[in-house]
C-alpha cells in the first residue's frame, strides 16, 4: 500500500538501509527480502523490514520521517529456510565473535546473511579486514558478496587452507587495551573450544590467544619437552615480543607453559603470570614403562627416535590387546577420539605416521624423563579435587603459591564446571592487571 525506505544511523559510524511498509495483504519479511534480492544487489537490500500498520504523516499529507520506528535486531524475520543454525566448528565461532562485534546483533546463525542482519559495503570492507587479523588470510570483497553466510565464508577460508603449523596459535578475541593472555588448551582431540567460554569471562577488551597442541608429524620432530616449549614460545613471541606476559595451560598445556615460563625467565624475560590448571604429571608405570624400552632400545642399538617408535608401537598393541579383553575400561576411554583423528590406528599394527597423531603417546615419552626445578614467581594454581595425587609432584612449586579449586576430575573442569573456571582464571588475571 505504501512504502519507504530510510538510512539509519542507530550507532555512530554504522549506517543501514530501513525499510518500512504498509502491506496491502498478509506477506512475511523473508518473501519481501527475497523478492528484492531478485533485483537488487545485496549491500542494497534493505538490513530491516519493519510493518507498520499506517504510515507516519506530517500536517501536509508526507512522510514523516522524524516519526518512523527505530528497528530492532527481533525486527529481521527468520522466514522459512533461515531457521537458527549454531556453529560447529572453530572457524564457524571466529567468525560468529567478528559478525557479532560488526553488527551489534545476537543470535546469529551459520547460515544467515551478513547483509540481511544489516551489513552494507562499509561493514563488509571492516569484516574483511577483521578476517585478514583473525585469520591472517586476505579475502575479497566479492568473495564476501559471494559467499556472504559464516558456513560459506569459513568454507572459502578452508579452501586457501595449508597444512597446520607445529607450533600453531588460534585467535580466540581480538580485544584492546589490555596485554594479551595466551593459554595452552592442551586439547589434542578437537581443539581449544572451551577457549570461547573462557575469553568471554574475561570481557571483550581481552585479548585471547589458544596455543594449540603440538602437530608431531610436522617437517621437524622434538626429542625433548623443553623443544616443545621452546617452539611454542617463538609462536607466542611472533604476537607479543617483548614481556612481561601473561599466559597459562591446562593438563598437558601447563606442564608445557612452566617450561616456557622457565625459558622466558632463562632469557631475562618475566611473567606476570603463569596460570596452571590441572597440569599433568607422569605416573610410575609411564616412568617404568620408558625405561623399559629405553634400555632395550640401547640394547638393540636404536637411535633415540627409534626408540620412540619401539615405545609408540609397543604401548599401542599393549593398549589395543587391554581394549580387546576389557572393553569399556577407562584405561582406553580415549580409543574412539584417537579413531576420529586417525582411523588407521584401529589396525593392531598401524604406520608410524598414526602412531604419532596419538598425542598422548608421544608427549608421555618426550614428559617423562623431564625434571623440575624452577620456582616462578608469578604463579597460580587451579586443582581438581578428585585428582589431588597430581598435587605432590608440584608441591616444593606450589606449596606456597595462589591456590584455587575445582570439583570433580581434571577434564570436568572444561567441561561440566567450565563456568566456574572461567571465572577462577578471569579473577586471577584481572588481580594481576590491577596491580
Amino acid at each position: 500500500q505504501s512504502a519507504a525506505v530510510a538510512v539509519r544511523e542507530d550507532t555512530q559510524g554504522d549506517r543501514r538501509l530501513v525499510a518500512y511498509v504498509v502491506p496491502k495483504h498478509d506477506i512475511s519479511n523473508d518473501e519481501l527480502q527475497r523478492h528484492l534480492e531478485k533485483s537488487l544487489p545485496a549491500y542494497m537490500v534493505p538490513s530491516a523490514i519493519l510493518q507498520l500498520d499506517t504510515m507516519p504523516l506530517t500536517p501536509s499529507g508526507k512522510i514523516d520521517r522524524k516519526a518512523l520506528p527505530t528497528p530492532a535486531f527481533s525486527d529481521i524475520e527468520r522466514g522459512q529456510g533461515h531457521e537458527y543454525v549454531a556453529p560447529t566448528s572453530i572457524e564457524h565461532f571466529q567468525l560468529l565473535q567478528i559478525w557479532e562485534e560488526l553488527l551489534d546483533a545476537r543470535p546469529i546463525g551459520i547460515r544467515d546473511n551478513f547483509f540481511r542482519l544489516g551489513g552494507h559495503s562499509l561493514l563488509a570492507a571492516r569484516l574483511s579486514l577483521r578476517i585478514e587479523q583473525v585469520f591472517g588470510k586476505k579475502i575479497a570483497l566479492n568473495t564476501l558478496f559471494a559467499s556472504p553466510t559464516i558456513e560459506e565464508l569459513a568454507n572459502a577460508l578452508s579452501q586457501d587452507s595449508i597444512e597446520r603449523e607445529q607450533a600453531s596459535v588460534t585467535v580466540i578475541q581480538v580485544g584492546k587495551k589490555q596485554r594479551p593472555f595466551f593459554f595452552l588448551h592442551g586439547d589434542w582431540t578437537g581443539g581449544p573450544f572451551y577457549c570461547f567460554t573462557l575469553a568471554h569471562a574475561f570481557g571483550p577488551e581481552q585479548p585471547f590467544y589458544a596455543i594449540n597442541t603440538y602437530n608431531f608429524n610436522g617437517p621437524s620432530f622434538p626429542l625433548t619437552l623443553e623443544e616443545i616449549a621452546a617452539a611454542h614460545l617463538k609462536a607466542m613471541r611472533a604476537i607479543q615480543p617483548e614481556g612481561p606476559y601473561l599466559f597459562g595451560g591446562f593438563c598437558n598445556g601447563g606442564l608445557i607453559a612452566y617450561e616456557m615460563a622457565r625459558q622466558l625467565h632463562a632469557a631475562g624475560q618475566e611473567s606476570d603470570l603463569l596460570l596452571l590448571v590441572a597440569p599433568v604429571r607422569i605416573t610410575w608405570p609411564y616412568k617404568a614403562f620408558h625405561r623399559c624400552m629405553q634400555s632395550l632400545g640401547k640394547l638393540m642399538g636404536l637411535k633415540k627416535r627409534q626408540q620412540l617408535d619401539l615405545f609408540l608401537r609397543t604401548r599401542h598393541m599393549i593398549r589395543h590387546l587391554y581394549r580387546q579383553a576389557q572393553p569399556g575400561n577407562d584405561k582406553t576411554q580415549d580409543f574412539d577420539k584417537l579413531l576420529a583423528i586417525d582411523p588407521r590406528l584401529s589396525r593392531f599394527s598401524p604406520p608410524r605416521e598414526a602412531l604419532y597423531n596419538d598425542y598422548v603417546g608421544v608427549f608421555s615419552w618426550l614428559s617423562t624423563p623431564y625434571t623440575f626445578g624452577f620456582y616462578p614467581k608469578n604463579a597460580s594454581f587451579i586443582w581438581a579435587e578428585k585428582e589431588m595425587a597430581i598435587w605432590s609432584d608440584w608441591f616444593d612449586i606450589a606449596s606456597h603459591k595462589e591456590t584455587s579449586m575445582m570439583p570433580g576430575t581434571h577434564m570436568a573442569c572444561v567441561t561440566d564446571h567450565i563456568d566456574l573456571l572461567a571465572t577462577l582464571m578471569s579473577t586471577s588475571l584481572k588481580k594481576v592487571q590491577e596491580k
